[in-house]
């Protein structure tokens, strides 16, 4: 899934999910509304890679999230080391992830306190680029 367009200024103080409008493919249906859901029991992959841009330094943290129907994987970052707000920055996450049967997974993003101004960035070209979300079946259990 990537996302088709910006979701700009986004609140801070609570999880933004990330909404993902198009797949470039998706070969069982198992990407709908910004979740993969899981067909079988097993081992996954999920990886989202997500472009933001007007990052504020006033703000305390941003947190990147996959959460999952059992956990939530987390990647953070701290706005400190900026001097002023920046330009263009790309957070990753990687996690492999134990999920049963029908169990979801979905991304989040979390701007603690600061400006409403950061924008997650989108393609309307339909190139995963910029912020995408996958996930895939590694093994069975």
């Amino acid at each position: 899934m990537y996302a088709s367009s910006n979701q700009s200024n986004i609140a801070d103080g609570s999880d933004v999910t990330i909404v993902f409008g198009g797949t470039q493919f998706d070969q069982n249906g198992n990407c709908a509304s910004n979740t993969f859901t899981a067909p079988v029991n097993g081992l996954y992959f999920l990886h989202t890679s997500i472009t933001i841009n007007s990052i504020d330094t006033a703000a305390s943290y941003y947190k990147l999230m996959i959460k999952t129907s059992n956990r939530n994987y987390e990647c953070w970052i701290d706005d400190k080391d900026w001097s002023s707000d920046s330009g263009y920055h790309t957070l990753s996450l990687t996690a492999i992830a134990d999920m049963d049967t029908a169990d979801t997974a979905h991304v989040t993003l979390n701007q603690e306190s600061g400006t409403h101004q950061t924008d997650i960035l989108g393609d309307a070209d339909n190139s995963p680029a910029r912020s995408y979300f996958n996930g895939y079946l590694i093994s069975t259990v």
